[in-house]
């Protein structure tokens, strides 16, 4: 399993595109490289699965996955304060 940080914005947008309007990533509010009152960093983790004893047989998983809060349009985003 791979933890990290992935630009907030860019996983929000590929959210939009699944034609989701309530989930919003969890925000990380120490990013050293964010502007003015904008939060860029979203923390997403990365599981990888070599199955290979299984009643199905053997096979790979890829699991992503990321800490989320469903708002509304109106609301805004959980930020987990990190510094």
């Amino acid at each position: 399993q791979l933890v990290g940080t992935v630009d907030a914005a860019a996983l929000e947008a590929a959210l939009r595109r699944t034609s989701d309007s309530s989930w919003r990533p969890l925000r990380i509010s120490g990013d050293p490289q964010r502007q003015a009152g904008v939060v860029g960093r979203a923390m997403l983790s990365v599981g990888i699965g070599d199955f290979r004893n299984t009643s199905s047989g053997p096979y790979f998983e890829l699991a992503l996955a990321f800490p989320a809060c469903q708002v509304s349009a109106e609301e805004e985003a959980m930020v987990l304060p990190c510094s």
